[in-house]
């Protein structure tokens, strides 16, 4: 049995993902890329609508499936110094950070619920 993992690296205005497989024997298999840009700016419709992002996403892994792990790249997670399960405690405590990375904390948290929403059964 392996595990499936979607990593998200959102950007002030741009989106990059990328799909691993994970064996039982700790062997991880990269299953696909995808870089997109501009796709977050404010200039387009896109900016409003993250899970129109996240299904562009999905169209471009076609071997992605249901995720069973989805990990988010957030800028700044304060005196966070390690990855930590996304709650809503945890997303109203990165949502207070905004001031500090304005172009970078809230797409990847509008990003992040987006993928909570798509797939609520996998871990963030």
């Amino acid at each position: 049995m392996s595990l499936s993992l979607l990593a998200v690296n959102v950007g002030s205005a741009s989106l990059k993902a990328a799909s691993y497989l994970l064996s039982r024997s700790g062997e991880i298999r990269e299953t696909g890329r995808v870089a997109m840009e501009d796709k977050l700016s404010s200039s387009t419709t896109d900016a409003e609508d993250p899970d129109h992002i996240l299904a562009s996403v999905v169209a471009q892994l076609p071997s992605l499936g249901e995720p069973d792990r989805t990990v988010h790249r957030i800028v700044h997670g304060a005196d966070r110094i390690s990855p930590f399960e996304l709650t809503s405690t945890g997303f109203d405590e990165l949502d207070a950070l905004s001031p500090l990375a304005p172009l970078h904390q809230p797409p990847a948290l509008a990003v992040a619920r987006a993928a909570m929403q798509r797939w609520p059964d996998a871990r963030h």
